[in-house]
């Protein structure tokens, strides 16, 4: 159900927050409570509540929701995020008792990490509040609110979480800790309006059990987003830290590598909690979360560890796709993909859980078309893409990470090919949904995009903006030249706000759009065409955006289709491209007739490559071929989609419409996927391959069979045969 509330809707509420106190302040976490008085007369009993950065809110003692980490981050100077809860049937007649923990979040970033210490916005955790019983307001926030210190005594996003047990009294989470206790400060807005959060909330997806790999260190079968789940007892006044990691030592130490060094202050991925000494106690951070596989805990006194288990948290988005194989090295590549992806989408796409938890524009839509088949993400996407916005300069100039606080427009850390994402996305969302609503809502924001790096254009046509381009490649492997990815990015988003532009009757626009991606086109096999077709220094990426973004056309696509087949042959399908081509170079050999090779980039187990990772012992998918920094990244995540799109054959040729055109590969065995209840399943015996197709009741598809057979606006299932020659078969 849509909830619509005016931006007025907190004018009779005050924001409040600790009297005399800055983002700087070391102290511990605030709490704020208050009491009202509630008689039944059938009516809701409704709570807004903006608690920044995270909140938690307890009714009478016990928590009202499992929503983690919440809210989500915003750009606060332009949105600030507020959340409902319906609290109908949970309160009780006469007196209740109301305590909400507030911790930093994105709000109050006290790390010094990409320019977040100094972002515009950031102040001391506050809240604003009412309460609403029908449409009268039962409780505001204002001066009648007391405030105090609760047992969390620093929570900082990328550092870490330490409480103290020892303060954490019986009843504290409904009467709090009155000695600590003064009236709240009515202290001033944040500077943006109201965004009411719709998208899923982040929840625990499940608890794993650790088992010790040494005496201090703990290993999950997973690496995650998360925490440390501890169920442990001793002296009080003991101190366990857990420091969390994705790797470890050959003598079972936790490794952070190089990758620890970005962020600048406070201890990396620590969490600390006190005894209080009270018999059996249970621990778990509320308001930060780590990337690990890895736990190390040490105390400096007596404790005993009764469980160790870790929390893995994410966006809780319904999960509407799945496949499985009888390929093992693809299984294995198939879990690190979803796990990779299912713990970098924490509110937002992230590029990783640990070291940055940033919403990197590149890895967003690398991997946007996997998300989307493994998941109904379009509200999540949503929320983001609208951070995005509020990013955006008037200029129309985007930022590489989204929410952004300098970085990456002063350190120019951007480009057309990261900027894509904004185009991308939508158009993603478009095609599966057919939902026009994602074009309107993003439609002028995109067009000054386009304006801005239409003007950035040289004398030849030619777009080079931002030090991204190609990224991590194979060492010692030169990648394509930045000029030619940046400009062929610009191409082609062009041509996708031309479709959209279409789609919602923009008409002159959409010609404009098209016009444009035309004289791009020219200048781009202008500047950087070869007599033969090719482009740059025939490198893979080069060819694969030629071929997937219609550079080429007709015998000259099959022309280079033909070399960028025999390049990969010649390196036996070891990887010599970056996250770019990682996506486009397998689509575009199985768009272009060789879907064989395209699956031997993924299976061949040498460096470097995706089997390689797996052969070395990944369970997420690496930041680099090399395996030197981060070991869960999803920039290289669009190998489910690949076989989404491929060997399921679950495709959007039109908006809306699906088409399955399955392609059976014997390397696979056998091959089944499931997506928003359509099934496409196939399996070899020798060179016959049979397969079915299942499309659930009262929906239609179009199919394009391995046995030859076209079929319009298919029901019910449909099976099929087919022989595969030699070339097929490898």
């Amino acid at each position: 159900m849509n909830y619509h509330y005016p931006p007025s809707i907190f004018d009779s509420a005050r924001w409040i927050s600790r009297p005399n106190s800055s983002a700087d302040d070391p102290v511990p976490a605030p709490y704020f409570r208050n009491n009202f008085h509630y008689t039944n007369t059938g009516e809701s009993l409704v709570l807004l509540l903006a608690g920044l950065g995270y909140h938690e809110i307890y009714l009478n003692g016990e928590k009202i929701s499992d929503h983690l980490l919440t809210p989500p981050p915003e750009m606060y100077s332009r949105h600030y995020p507020y959340c409902r809860y319906d609290l109908s049937g949970k309160v009780r007649e006469g007196e209740n008792q109301l305590l909400i923990l507030l911790g930093n979040g994105w709000y109050n970033c006290q790390t010094v990490f990409h320019r977040y210490e100094s972002a515009i916005w950031r102040t001391f955790p506050k809240l604003v509040l009412k309460l609403l019983q029908g449409e009268t307001p039962l409780l505001v926030s204002d001066e009648s609110w007391r405030t105090g210190d609760s047992p969390i005594l620093f929570n900082a996003l990328r550092n870490g979480e330490f409480f103290d047990g020892r303060m954490l009294e019986p009843d504290f989470y409904r009467k709090g800790r009155p000695e600590t206790e003064q009236p709240a400060a009515i202290v001033q807005m944040p500077g943006g309006r109201p965004r009411l959060v719709t998208a899923p909330a982040v929840r625990v997806l499940e608890y794993l059990m650790a088992e010790p790999v040494s005496s201090n260190v703990w290993k999950i079968p997973k690496n995650i987003a998360g925490w440390c789940s501890l169920r442990l007892r001793g002296t009080r006044g003991t101190t366990v830290s857990i420091r969390y990691c994705d790797r470890i030592t050959r003598d079972g130490q936790i490794d952070w590598g190089k990758y620890k060094l970005a962020v600048k202050s406070g201890e990396f991925q620590t969490d600390r909690y006190t005894l209080s000494g009270n018999g059996v106690e249970f621990y778990e951070p509320r308001f930060t979360y780590h990337g690990f596989q890895y736990m190390e805990i040490t105390g400096d006194g007596d404790f005993e560890l009764l469980e160790v288990k870790a929390a893995s948290i994410g966006s809780d988005f319904a999960v509407i796709g799945s496949f499985k194989t009888g390929n093992p090295v693809i299984e294995a590549l198939r879990k690190c993909t979803y796990d990779s992806f299912r713990s970098n989408f924490v509110h937002i796409p992230t590029d990783c859980p640990h070291r940055e938890k940033d919403g990197w524009t590149a890895d967003a839509h690398c991997a946007c078309e996997t998300g989307m088949y493994h998941f109904d993400l379009t509200e999540n996407y949503r929320a983001w893409l609208d951070i995005l916005c509020d990013s955006q300069f008037p200029s129309g100039q985007l930022p590489g990470i989204a929410p952004c606080a300098g970085f990456s427009f002063y350190e120019n850390w951007t480009s057309p090919a990261w900027d894509y994402a904004f185009i991308k996305i939508p158009y993603t969302i478009f095609l599966h949904n057919h939902d026009r609503r994602i074009i309107h809502r993003y439609y002028k924001p995109m067009c000054r995009y386009y304006n801005f790096f239409h003007r950035l254009s040289d004398s030849q046509g030619i777009v080079d903006y931002g030090i991204l381009g190609e990224w991590c490649g194979p060492t010692n492997v030169k990648m394509v030249d930045k000029r030619f990815v940046s400009t062929v990015f610009c191409y082609h988003s062009a041509l996708l706000l031309g479709h959209m532009a279409t789609a919602i009757r923009k008409n002159e626009d959409a010609k404009e759009f098209y016009a444009s991606a035309g004289r791009m086109k020219e200048a781009i096999i202008s500047q950087f065409g070869n007599p033969d077709g090719s482009f740059c220094q025939k490198e893979s990426t080069a060819l694969a955006l030629a071929l997937e973004f219609g550079l080429v056309e007709g015998e000259n696509q099959k022309n280079i289709a033909g070399l960028l087949a025999e390049h990969v042959k010649h390196l036996n399908g070891k990887a010599d491209f970056g996250i770019l081509g990682a996506k486009y170079v397998p689509r575009a050999l199985a768009n272009n007739g060789y879907a064989d090779l395209g699956l031997l980039c993924f299976t061949q187990p040498e460096y470097p490559g995706w089997a390689n990772w797996v052969k070395r012992g990944a369970v997420t998918l690496w930041e680099d071929w090399e395996g030197e920094n981060s070991h869960n990244h999803i920039m290289f995540g669009d190998i489910n989609a690949w076989f989404f799109e491929f060997a399921a054959g679950f495709r959007y040729y039109t908006p809306g419409r699906l088409t399955i055109c399955p392609t059976p590969l014997k390397a696979l065995g056998s091959f089944q996927a499931d997506y928003r209840h359509y099934r496409s399943r196939w399996a070899f015996c020798g060179s016959t391959c049979q397969g079915e197709i299942f499309i659930p009741k009262g929906k239609t598809a179009n199919l394009l069979l391995p046995d030859g057979r076209g079929i319009d606006n298919a029901q019910g299932t449909i099976s099929w045969e087919a022989f595969f020659d030699e070339r097929l078969s490898q």
